[in-house]
């Protein structure tokens, strides 16, 4: 599975942004690593639903996230075809301060991220050393375990 961010060709950046990732979450269901390969990036209905979706920036929201030391405080509105408008505000992105995931959640989202570079065995070796990370008497054990092993390309010239 190739990583879309590092492929993505001059005047692609705006696949990272907000449009992307709402077009994103709405089409696929979620919005985790596996939604920024290659395939995710370009899903024509992903793209499509992009070019109607629009972001500003607001600055109350961008002052109280500083004030309350708050992870992207937001303000949603969807307009439907017929006309109707919902709005929602929400305080705090999942995962700041205020709202933290929980351990299962970090544990999901460890998982999700390593197995991309990692293999599953050695992904789930890295959980139990961070479970114990406190009783660890050298951090260098989670850092060989993080590390991907790359297979040698041997030249038979």
């Amino acid at each position: 599975m190739k990583c879309g961010i590092l492929n993505l060709a001059f005047g692609e950046t705006k696949l990272l942004r907000m449009e992307y990732c709402v077009a994103a979450a709405l089409v696929l269901g979620c919005l985790g690593i596996a939604q920024f390969t290659d395939e995710a990036l370009f899903h024509p209905e992903v793209r499509r639903l992009m070019r109607r979706v629009s972001s500003k920036g607001d600055p109350a929201l961008e002052e109280l996230a500083k004030k309350e030391n708050l992870l992207a405080p937001s303000k949603v509105k969807v307009i439907l075809n017929d006309g109707r408008e919902f709005t929602q505000d929400v305080p705090e992105a999942r995962g700041g301060p205020a709202e933290p995931l929980s351990w299962e959640e970090l544990e999901k989202k460890l998982l999700e991220c390593t197995g991309q570079v990692l293999p599953a065995n050695q992904a789930q070796k890295a959980l139990g050393l961070i479970r114990q990370l406190e009783e660890l008497d050298n951090i260098a054990l989670l850092t060989d375990v993080l590390t991907p092993r790359r297979q040698l390309q041997v030249s038979t010239r």
